[in-house]
């Protein structure tokens, strides 16, 4: 009885050892598959930027971040993807801005001033992130 017991106690530790392995495995298959397509969507969300499709890039990395949550690599870097797509966005509206500040006869001279001044913040902002995140980035 004694080693029935034994051998029931060492069989079941083996399975679970066996299971416990297994387990690793298809996690990492399943954390490299997520990287895998992460990467396909920071390629896709990069092309979209290129194009100066804002709202595309983002809403593929937003996307990327929901369906692909163990890219963690993935993840890292449409953070820093997600700051430039940002960045570049304020710098497109603050150019847009610009040349029809040029016309200090604009009938909405005033509110369009109000908002440059408000993008230029958001613009500095945006640099600043970015450079923090790149040195945290960095840092790991």
């Amino acid at each position: 009885m004694k080693k029935f017991t034994t051998l029931t106690i060492a069989t079941a530790f083996l399975l679970a050892a066996s299971i416990s392995c297994n387990s690793k495995g298809e996690y990492t298959e399943k954390k490299e598959n997520a990287e895998i397509e992460g990467q396909k969507c920071l390629v896709s969300a990069r092309k979209s930027l290129e194009d100066k499709d804002f709202e595309t890039a983002r809403t593929t990395i937003e996307k990327m971040r929901k369906d692909y949550p163990l890219a963690l690599k993935a993840r890292e870097a449409g953070i820093l993807l997600l700051d430039s797509i940002n960045l570049f966005e304020a710098e497109t509206q603050l150019k847009k801005i610009n040349e029809l500040l040029k016309d200090e006869n604009h009938p909405k001279h005033d509110s369009l001033q109000v908002e440059f001044d408000d993008l230029f913040q958001k613009n500095k902002f945006y640099k600043r992130k970015l450079e923090h995140d790149k040195q945290e980035n960095k840092a790991r």
